[in-house]
Order: structure tokens, then C-alpha cells, then sequence
């Protein structure tokens, strides 16, 4: 091989390796951009995700145990029931108090035309 072949071949090599370390060297800072990139986006998901964490623990100070829930309900319901039956009783009395006022107004205007004639 002539003198000339082979400074032209250690050109192409020289040119090649120089290639191959600029593609290296764009890889390395586009995976390090990435990486930046990356991590932020966890930063402000984990961000998120902490005030969320508070945000729920604050929702559920709020809530009643669904225990105690049924149990005020089972006592509302019976409280509902205690109340009409009071409600029936009184319905009742005061129909019957209605009749005997009925009978005593009657009985007293037969009374009074009687006395009267």
C-alpha cells in the first residue's frame, strides 16, 4: 500500500472516530437532559401526591365510620317510629275527646229546648 492510501484510510478512520464521539457525546447530553427532565417531573408528581396525602387526611377527619352511621340511623328510624305511634295515641284521644264533646253539646242543647218549652 502506497503512502498516500494510508494517510487517506487513517483520514477516513480519524473521521469516523471523530463522528462517533460527537454522536457519543450528543447521547450522553441528551440522556443527561432527560435525566434533568426526569427527576423534575417526579419532583413535582411527588409535590402532587403530598398534598393530595394531606388533602385526603383532612376529608376523612371529616367522615363517620360507617358504623356509626347505621347505628344514628337505626336510632333515627326507631325515634321516626316512636314519634308517629305518640302521634297515632294523640290522633286517637283526640277523636274520642271530639265525640264526647259532640255528645255533651248535644246532650245540653236537648237541655236547653226542653227548659225552654
Amino acid at each position: 500500500m502506497s503512502t498516500e492510501e494510508v494517510q487517506y484510510i487513517t483520514q477516513l478512520f480519524e473521521q469516523k472516530i471523530a463522528s462517533v464521539e460527537r454522536l457519543l457525546t450528543l447521547r450522553l447530553d441528551a440522556q443527561e437532559k432527560a435525566l434533568m427532565l426526569q427527576a423534575a417531573e417526579y419532583e413535582r408528581r411527588l409535590k402532587y401526591l403530598n398534598g393530595e396525602a394531606e388533602r385526603l387526611r383532612q376529608m376523612q377527619a371529616t367522615y363517620v365510620p360507617r358504623e356509626v352511621y347505621d347505628r344514628v340511623d337505626e336510632q333515627r328510624c326507631e325515634d321516626i317510629k316512636a314519634l308517629e305511634s305518640y302521634r297515632d295515641t294523640q290522633l286517637g284521644k283526640q277523636a274520642a275527646l271530639s265525640a264526647v264533646v259532640a255528645a255533651v253539646v248535644s246532650i245540653a242543647t236537648v237541655l236547653i229546648v226542653r227548659l225552654a218549652l
